[in-house]
């Protein structure tokens, strides 16, 4: 029997000899769908649009929004670039030319109210030859119509986002976000946001943001407003730039914007919180030309390394071990995209003929700051008559913190969902801890299947309080 898993797909129905109908049955871990099936059987499209990758260490976000109406049309290519998909001839687009300040993994989320489609080229976009330079494409993910893609860019080097769509006909607008550890620019008019010198203090006070303001197009921008409605905890004090503020409603007039010309202000709100707290904000910028953008800043940071498993089944931040290889898994290696978010997830199970052992282990120093450890769990398939035999569990140093089994009641769950382990003083005390994710599944002639995606310890970054601001009090000169 070839090494392979089965996984049951919501919804898919399979295409036999002349277009015949054949019943629907789990799915063979294998060879790859090509891309053509995929796509002409849309079997990736199980529900609504639920999800979207967490925050890195210390990204910065921009966004800004097209539409597609009018625009012209092309032939676009598959979602790995393979080739030219025959669904996809015909659709408008709109290309957006783009830079990052900053190497590293960028996540491009389009949110869209129809079937939208995404593509990253370098360096340049040729609408006539839509295989030429492209890198990759995002359909939909995680279900829906919204479209994501995870990948890595260079600084300085040139890119072009290309939102499209599935099929001719569909248009209409693409709000996309691009978040990662550098400054996105060269879409137009553009909004910048970080959190200035020395950062946030801890037990609260005031915070000051540092914006700027560019227009990277050809011609100049008018009526050009920045907003920022401040969360919760946090309230204005004082600006650089004449803004105005209205309850909780920050706005900065900037007016009109001349090719490449920039504006700069700085915000300082006071933020209250005991310990560190969490600051997490966006300001967003509109112009008269339509033209629309934001850009968040915060305090927020990952102790999970490699949160969605990102690296693959050969990465090294996770110990890896299985009975049958690696339980890490991606559409490429293991057949079918279960993926939460990303390409990557753990499988657990899969296998109807073997008993399967599996982990995933990693040694996590928790923050004194961190309150809750988070990860998302599907159970799509459970063998009931194996119960509480076909498992998966978490440990923390070897304790059980969560196990759900083949008697589940999530058992057939088509959507992931969130677990919560809140994380006392014993374990978020500045201390190296071990994350294991265990699995036992028992082949036998039929078969369990458990996901685990996108794990996540938040913690805060705070600017200790020095001598001289504590004792700044009347007393010193």
């Amino acid at each position: 029997m070839n090494k392979s898993k089965l996984c049951s797909v919501i919804g898919l129905v399979l295409f036999g000899a002349a277009g015949s109908v054949l019943a629907a049955s789990p799915l063979m871990k294998q060879a790859r769908p090509s891309a053509e099936q995929v796509e002409e059987n849309k079997i990736f499209h199980p529900g609504p649009f639920t999800s979207r990758v967490a925050p890195t260490p210390d990204a910065s976000s921009f966004g800004f929004t097209v539409n597609t109406t009018g625009q012209p049309t092309y032939a676009r290519a598959f979602s790995d670039c393979s080739g030219l998909s025959s669904s996809g001839n015909g659709v408008a687009y709109v290309a957006t030319p783009f830079r990052v300040s900053s190497a590293g993994t960028y996540t491009i989320l389009s949110e869209q109210d129809f079937d939208g489609f995404i593509f990253v080229y370098s360096p340049t976009f040729d609408p006539a030859n839509a295989l030429t330079n492209c890198i990759v494409g995002g359909d939909d993910f995680t279900g829906g119509t919204d479209s994501q893609i995870v990948t890595t860019l260079a600084s300085g080097t040139d890119y072009v986002l290309v939102s499209t769509a599935f099929s001719a006909g569909d248009v209409g607008s693409l709000t996309n976000t691009i978040t990662g550890p550098g400054t996105v620019t060269g879409v137009g008019t553009t909004i910048s946001k970080a959190i200035a010198s020395p950062g946030v203090p801890s037990g609260g006070g005031n915070v000051t943001f540092s914006f700027v303001a560019s227009n990277s197009g050809t011609a100049s921008e008018s009526a050009i407003v920045a907003t920022d409605t401040l969360p919760a905890g946090m309230s204005y004090v004082s600006d650089t730039c004449s803004g105005s503020a209205a309850g909780s409603v920050w706005t900065w007039n900037i007016g009109t914007l001349a090719a490449a010309a920039t504006a700069n202000c700085s915000l300082t709100v006071s933020v209250t919180g005991a310990g560190c707290p969490a600051v997490d904000n966006t300001v967003s910028l509109a112009s008269a030309s339509g033209n629309t953008a934001s850009a968040s800043a915060n305090n927020l940071a990952e102790a999970v390394g490699d949160p969605s498993f990102e690296e693959g089944n050969t990465g090294t931040t996770w110990t890896q071990t299985g009975t049958s290889g690696s339980p890490v898994c991606s559409g490429a290696a293991c057949g079918f995209a279960e993926a939460r978010t990303g390409d990557w997830w753990i499988w657990f199970g899969g296998w109807d003929d073997r008993v399967e052992t599996a982990s995933v282990v990693q040694s996590v120093t928790i923050p004194t700051s961190a309150t809750n450890l988070t990860f998302w769990v599907k159970l799509p398939d459970c063998n009931a008559a194996q119960g509480a035999n076909d498992f998966a569990r978490l440990t923390i140093d070897g304790t059980e913190v969560w196990r759900e089994d083949a008697l589940s009641a999530n058992c057939g769950e088509a959507d992931y969902r969130q677990v919560v382990i809140p994380l006392g003083a014993g374990l978020a005390n500045g201390a190296a801890h071990a994350l294991s994710f265990e699995s036992v599944q028992n082949g036998d002639g039929a078969l369990s299947n458990f996901f685990v995606d996108d794990v996540s310890i938040q913690t805060t970054s705070c600017a200790a309080v020095l001598p001289d601001q504590i004792f700044k009090n009347g007393f010193e000169p």
